[in-house]
């Protein structure tokens, strides 16, 4: 019975932390607004939507939030143009097997459709997956396990039989969440413990093999 592979964007697939991190603090001093030196970790995998008002405590007008948040994510595919981003070790050479097996891939991510296009073009990346889910599509940010479910459904697999590869705790969530199993990812910016309710765990999408993943499910 066929499988699906769910990736979470940043982190996962492109070392894009500098990138985004950079995009808050540019927007910050671009419209004079105060940035806790935390704020990326704080921030990490939720929505623009949820950052803006709760998070950063910027403006609860929805007007004010829309416009902040498309000013940022101008701000960090211009620092993409700055080369300040990468596709990750392993990623192509995974993504390009998982095709050549016909297992199809999304992504699944709380990033912008015009980010995670961005950052295909780094990689030319864009035949490798099947759909794209990404913050436009749901309504809620994970742990909600929202943005998981619609990637299953755009590969018209039932979540039971998906994967998702995540490098954040509340992705990890989402995915277990789901019924999915979750592969955790391990990324700078979160230590191995944060991603403990993992079902395996890698440095690289290449460290596991597709026998493996098909395990998973027999």
């Amino acid at each position: 019975m066929q499988i699906g592979l769910i990736f979470d964007w940043d982190g996962v697939i492109i070392n894009s932390a500098d990138a985004h991190k950079a995009a808050w603090e540019n927007l910050a001093e671009q419209e004079n607004l105060y940035l806790p030196k935390d704020h990326f970790e704080r921030t990490f995998g939720k929505r623009n939507a949820e950052i803006i008002p709760n998070i950063l405590n910027w403006s609860s007008d929805s007007d004010r939030i829309e416009f902040l948040s498309e000013q940022k994510e101008l701000l960090y595919r211009k620092n993409l143009e700055l080369g300040m981003a990468r596709i990750l070790p392993g990623v192509n050479e995974f993504l390009q097997q998982a095709n050549d097996q016909n297992i199809p891939c999304s992504v699944g991510s709380s990033t912008s459709r015009e980010n995670i296009l961005a950052g295909m073009d780094l990689g030319n990346l864009h035949k490798l997956f099947a759909s794209i889910v990404s913050a436009e599509d749901v309504s809620e940010g994970k742990p909600n396990p929202e943005v998981f479910l619609k990637a299953a459904n755009s590969l018209n697999i039932q979540p039971s039989r998906c994967t998702v590869f995540e490098d954040s705790p509340f992705g990890v969530e989402a995915a277990k969440s789901a019924g999915m199993v979750a592969v955790g990812v391990f990324s700078t910016s979160h230590g191995n413990k944060s991603l403990k309710d993992a079902d395996r765990m890698v440095h690289q999408l290449n460290e596991i093999s597709l026998h493996e993943l098909k395990s998973f499910f027999t």
